[in-house]
């Protein structure tokens, strides 16, 4: 499955930068792949939709926002259940030792 992430559009609506992810993230490179097989396609159909003079040229981009962020959740869920020791001799700031 592919989910349009974003879509950046210049000011004067020449060109789109589609953002999309796939639910794996194994599968992006196939889905690029795809797009501009049918860039042509779905450039027409974007046009028609959207009612423009000139049709944007479609660039589409893998987003790796989203891959990234749920990597830094992980470190930081692995380093809170492994820097904290509950019985250390340590009470936290200020415990007068």
């Amino acid at each position: 499955m592919v989910s349009i992430t974003s879509v950046d559009v210049d000011r004067a609506l020449h060109r789109a930068v589609v953002w999309f992810t796939t639910l794996d993230g194994e599968n992006e490179p196939a889905a690029a792949e795809a797009f501009d097989e049918y860039v042509g396609v779905l450039r027409r159909a974007v046009g028609s939709q959207a009612r423009l003079r000139h049709t944007p040229l479609l660039e589409f981009r893998p987003d790796t926002v989203l891959r990234s962020a749920e990597r830094i959740e992980d470190i930081l869920r692995e380093d809170r259940n492994t820097s904290y020791t509950p019985n250390d001799g340590c009470n936290g700031p200020g415990d007068g030792s």
